[in-house]
């Protein structure tokens, strides 16, 4: 079984939190992605499941005998679309379109 990852998951990319019902093994955790929350994808870790880090959440939990990594599961995020994306996506095939303007009689 290969892990798919999605193309908008890329260190920099900023995505939105769409589902917050964390398992308890994130308890650990000094806080949780929120729903609507914006986050900066700073690490993308591909296992059995596609992982997320995020630079407003920290990445490291450090408890009396080890340290270990949370990685955020991407199923519980969407890619953050601006308005300007949106127009841009709608629109883009006229802003390159160099076909003149026809006129009318």
């Amino acid at each position: 079984m290969s892990t798919t990852i999605p193309s908008w998951c890329r260190v920099g990319e900023k995505c939105v939190c769409i589902e917050d019902d964390w398992e308890p093994v994130h308890s650990g955790a000094t806080r949780v992605p929120m729903v609507n929350e914006v986050l900066t994808i700073t690490e993308v870790d591909v296992g059995e499941l596609v992982g997320l880090q995020f630079a407003e959440i920290p990445a490291v939990v450090r408890s009396k005998r080890y340290d270990f990594s949370v990685f955020w599961c991407v199923t519980h995020f969407r890619p953050l679309i601006t308005q300007a994306d949106d127009i841009e996506a709608h629109f883009v095939q006229h802003l390159h379109d160099r076909t003149p303007a026809r006129e009318t009689a």
